[in-house]
């Protein structure tokens, strides 16, 4: 009989190191909010809209890319300003045309738009995607996208510095992606934000640079998080972050399930708010 090895990835990680609770809940009982948060919402449209401006420079196709997402997410983003001046497709449409002509130049700048892994890591897959590779005279780097609705130094350090950056460029110098334009480069990330406002549009770049022992030390902590997450499955213990985790980025949706001891609230939540999905 063939083994089974189990995927993991960046998002599932996560979830556990913010809160076990809330990874019983996503990847062992498979119990999901029935509408994608805003925010999580707005980034998947945005992150369609840039694919297609990436792969064709044009500005039409990445703003229907944008739409399209928007359709198959079940519309969860108000459709005008007026309903939801931060986070609606109208709004969405305007930062993301924003975006293509801060950035005319991008799509001549890309090695490679996207990239989707699954890298077998001896025990278990590692899956996620590389949102794009820019090339400039230095080499590559590898790009990590992300909408948020607050920036400034603490927010590029905490992205540079943490477990999902490198990470991800861990298994670009496995791919060999950061050999594609210049031979044995130092792997570098660029943090590229797409800041979310109801008026002002704003869009900041930082880059970092790894060494190859901290990369091959950030692995080592990806296989040793694996093996905390099966430890907490095999006891059956996932205990309830703290409330400064909780109220983390935007609030957490499970907060309140989480937190009730009442049987009866939790049928109603879980019937009202989520439901059950298969693997």
């Amino acid at each position: 009989m063939t083994k089974i090895i189990e995927a993991y990835s960046f998002s599932k990680i996560e979830s556990f190191i913010r809160c076990p609770s809330r990874f019983h809940k996503q990847y062992i009982i498979r119990l999901f909010p029935k509408k994608k948060a805003l925010p999580l919402a707005l980034g998947a449209c945005m992150a369609e809209g840039l694919k297609i401006f990436r792969k064709r420079g044009d500005f039409e196709e990445a703003q229907e890319a944008f739409v399209i997402q928007w359709e198959e997410d079940g519309k969860v983003l108000a459709l005008r300003k007026e309903d939801d001046d931060l986070r609606s497709v109208e709004r969405g449409l305007e930062i993301l045309g924003g975006y293509m002509e801060y950035y005319p130049e991008e799509p001549v700048e890309i090695v490679q738009p996207e990239i989707v892994f699954e890298e077998d890591m001896g025990n278990f897959i590692f899956r996620g995607k590389i949102d794009a590779i820019f090339a400039d005279g230095q080499g590559v780097s590898i790009v990590e996208d992300k909408t948020v609705s607050r920036l400034g130094p603490a927010w590029f350090r905490d992205l540079l510095g943490g477990w999902q950056v490198c990470w991800y460029m861990g298994i670009a110098k496995i791919l060999g992606l950061f050999d594609t334009v210049k031979k044995n480069q130092t792997p570098r990330c660029t943090a590229n934000a797409i800041y979310i406002h109801q008026t002002n549009l704003r869009y900041e770049r930082e880059m970092t640079i790894k060494s190859n022992r901290t990369l091959d030390n950030a692995m080592q902590q990806l296989q040793n998080w694996v093996t905390t997450i099966r430890r907490a499955i095999e006891i059956d213990t996932f205990p309830m972050a703290n409330t400064d985790r909780c109220n983390q980025y935007n609030g957490c949706e499970y907060k309140r399930l989480c937190a009730t001891t009442d049987e009866k609230i939790s049928e109603i939540l879980i019937d009202t708010d989520f439901e059950y999905r298969k693997k």
